[in-house]
């Protein structure tokens, strides 16, 4: 079972599974930290990995971002791609060539802030294998990021998501999608390289069993509709994973009876 939201609540109710996963989400988020280099991104639970994209600079690889498990890819499926981008903006100029991006500059030239997208290169996407490094099974996956345009064009452009258990057959999260619709002319963000817009998109999928070492696949399409310089510019940022251990029966049976000992207080006074 899959539970999405569009948006994160900072206090959400308790009276659900995912609500209370949600919650934990933001507490681990306070105190987690990236993972090291890595053929796959290892992710242990409780420790929430992230990922911005600065890491990439003002260059074309994928080198630099905290696993080597990033693909941009014309291939639908993982192992066929390449762990470079065909273009990196790095000026407070127009870009118009057509390909996938390292997307930034802005005003005054480099911008230390960064996203990977594609631009007019038909249908592109951005692969990530993700390894459960844990001592035990992993039966949920929380995750958010932003959808980001760098420019708007005359054609229509769309951002799927879906996840995979082995990279290849993969499940759409429509939810998690993100569709801009074409423009009169071409329009930059202010400055240019800066993004024009950013939608987040977050959820929780449950009913998962990764086991030790066992891989799990997400992946980004970048559909922008055309090849040509008409086309639109879009991108993901502020990447950002968890999964959360399962409460044990005994567990939530001591939370419930908690529970009824402080409505019974309650009701007494």
């Amino acid at each position: 079972m899959v539970k999405y939201y569009h948006e994160w609540s900072f206090l959400p109710p308790l009276h659900s599974k995912s609500a209370t996963l949600r919650l934990l989400f933001f507490i681990l988020l306070a105190t987690s930290c990236a993972s090291s280099a890595n053929a796959a991104l290892m992710l242990n639970v409780n420790t929430i990995v992230t990922q911005d994209f600065d890491g990439i600079v003002n260059g074309i690889s994928l080198s630099g971002l905290n696993s080597s498990g990033w693909q941009m890819s014309s291939s639908s499926n993982w192992g066929s791609g390449v762990t470079t981008v065909a273009h990196a903006h790095v000026s407070d100029s127009a870009f118009t060539s057509v390909g996938t991006y390292n997307f930034g500059g802005g005003s005054g030239g480099f911008n230390s802030d960064r996203a990977v997208g594609s631009m007019g290169a038909g249908v592109r996407h951005l692969i990530l294998e993700i390894e459960n490094a844990s001592s035990a099974t992993m039966t949920n996956l929380t995750y958010s990021f932003n959808w980001e345009r760098y420019r708007q064009n005359t054609t229509n452009a769309n951002g799927l998501f879906s996840h995979s258990a082995n990279g290849s057959t993969w499940t759409a999260i429509a939810a998690s999608n993100a569709s801009y619709t074409q423009a009169a002319s071409s329009t930059y963000g202010s400055p240019v390289g800066s993004a024009i817009d950013s939608i987040n998109r977050s959820g929780t999928i449950e009913g998962l069993s990764i086991a030790v070492s066992g891989k799990y696949y997400f992946r980004w399409e970048f559909n922008t509709s055309s090849t040509s310089a008409d086309s639109q510019a879009i991108a993901i940022d502020n990447f950002t994973i968890v999964s959360v251990p399962e409460p044990s029966s005994l567990t939530i049976l001591g939370l419930a009876l908690a529970g009824i000992a402080v409505r019974r207080r309650r009701s007494s006074r």
